[in-house]
């Protein structure tokens, strides 16, 4: 195999050109999540969990709109990476942080009134938007009709909306544990410029747009000229996004705020589909084109046993590293069936 792409020609720029793009691209994604913690730090939960949530689904939007825009069209990543990071964040990054958790605690509490919410948000509008389209009759393919994705669009926002008005006001106390977790922050704060970190955030924001678009032609040239399944596309996407963000959940889980963790993770699902993936959908009715949303059947398969894995998971107050081995089995099966 490696010889068959030796032969082709441009292969050496764009491995060289993928390394460069790609590695710019994470540094500047570090450096974004790295003010934006700042920022969280500053502000306190849920808040603070919303801002670095908020900084990576720019990120993310960015880099699908990017490889979408550019090169042949392909209307199928948008719903390649959103599996891929629903994939990677129930099942590698749950599954890593509560295995890592378990290891370093033994066992670790989780507020199941914040847990609930996010998967109350998550369940339903991972099946409606990609699992569903494969059942529809009013268009061709595993796809929405105009109606149906104006409706769908609506449905995720105000959904997403209503989520985050329970998140900051009417239910703050489901997503932190007890007054003790800001209170641990708050001696923090005043040593903390906001502006600062702020503008840092923004400009390293603003790099991340600029080499992701650099980034996305290697992408699109390794997906057309190489035939690299379009879904590993979405998967490196949703890796480049991901990384900073887990990383944080990961440190959080070491220092026993599996909460913090929960909110950061199940945060940025819930983000990809009630924000991304509608935007996403709002553009391709402008410009006339259609995203296939519908995934195949062992994809579906995988989507509905990380769910429901979900739901076991954060049936009880307390996990530890057997819940996060099964979750982690999950996310190899992803990997699997991916590459084979």
């Amino acid at each position: 195999m490696q010889k068959k792409f030796l032969k082709i020609e441009g292969f050496g720029e764009f491995f060289t050109g993928f390394l460069w793009f790609f590695s710019l691209v994470l540094t500047n994604a570090f450096v974004s999540v790295k003010h934006a913690e700042k920022l969280a730090h500053r502000y306190g939960e849920p808040y603070g969990s919303l801002i670095l949530t908020f900084a990576a689904t720019a990120i993310e939007f960015t880099s699908i709109w990017d490889i979408m825009s550019s090169g042949e069209k392909n209307l199928t990543f948008p719903r390649d990476t959103v599996y891929s990071i629903i994939m990677i964040v129930l099942g590698g990054m749950v599954g890593t942080t509560l295995l890592v958790g378990g290891i370093y605690h033994k066992e670790q509490k989780i507020n199941l009134e914040g847990a609930k919410a996010f998967l109350s948000v998550i369940v339903p509008m991972a099946v409606l938007i990609l699992i569903l389209p494969n059942f529809t009759r009013s268009s061709p393919g595993p796809t929405f009709s105009r109606f149906q994705t104006l409706f769908y669009i609506f449905a995720c926002v105000f959904l997403y909306l209503l989520f985050l008005a329970v998140q900051t006001i009417s239910h703050r106390r489901y997503f932190f544990l007890d007054d003790l977790d800001d209170l641990e922050q708050a001696v923090h704060r005043e040593k903390i410029v906001p502006f600062h970190h702020g503008l840092m955030l923004i400009v390293s924001l603003l790099f991340v747009v600029f080499f992701a678009e650099k980034l996305s032609l290697a992408i699109n040239f390794g997906i057309e000229k190489l035939k690299i399944p379009k879904v590993v596309g979405g998967f490196i996407v949703a890796l480049l996004v991901l990384l900073p963000e887990s990383m944080s959940a990961i440190n959080a889980a070491i220092h026993n705020s599996l909460q913090r963790s929960m909110n950061i993770l199940l945060g940025s699902v819930c983000a990809t589909i009630g924000l991304t993936l509608p935007l996403l959908l709002s553009i391709s009715l402008l410009k006339n084109d259609t995203i296939l949303l519908g995934l195949g059947q062992v994809e579906a398969t995988l989507v509905v046993l990380t769910l429901f894995l979900c739901q076991i998971t954060f049936s009880g107050a307390k996990t530890n590293i057997l819940q996060g081995a099964a979750h982690l089995l999950l996310f190899f099966s992803y990997l699997i069936m991916m590459f084979d």
